[in-house]
């Protein structure tokens, strides 16, 4: 199996220093939930693993989380947690860069998931 070589800029072209979607903890996540999503984005983490997924999902639409996941190398539960960042969009206007589109088997998890595409603002 190849994992797909991705070189990227600290951020877009076009778009502002930090306007990648942030990592979110809920309301009611624990303390350590709330902390660890602040790390991820103190540290450009949740930012940078953002632009990874969605370079991938403009090279290769169709692809389910779990395969993101595995060709990114950022595994299943982060691809899908940086997805959900980008479908709920990023600036003033929340813009999203990736929407769902139709459910296939994965080949990865080799189950029904649903698949991702970049919207025509990515």
């Amino acid at each position: 199996m190849t994992q797909m070589s991705l070189n990227f800029s600290p951020s877009l072209p076009g778009s502002l220093p930090g306007a990648m979607p942030r990592a979110r903890a809920h309301r009611d996540d624990t303390a350590p939930a709330q902390q660890a999503a602040a790390k991820h984005n103190r540290t450009g983490k949740a930012g940078a693993h953002a632009q990874i997924v969605l370079r991938c999902v403009k090279a290769t639409p169709g692809l389910t989380a779990a395969e993101i996941g595995q060709r990114t190398g950022l595994g299943h539960v982060e691809a899908q947690r940086r997805l959900s960042d980008l479908k709920r969009g990023r600036g003033p206007s929340y813009i999203a860069l990736v929407e769902k589109g139709v459910t296939k088997i994965c080949t990865v998890k080799g189950s029904n998931m649903t698949t991702w595409h970049p919207t025509e603002y990515a």
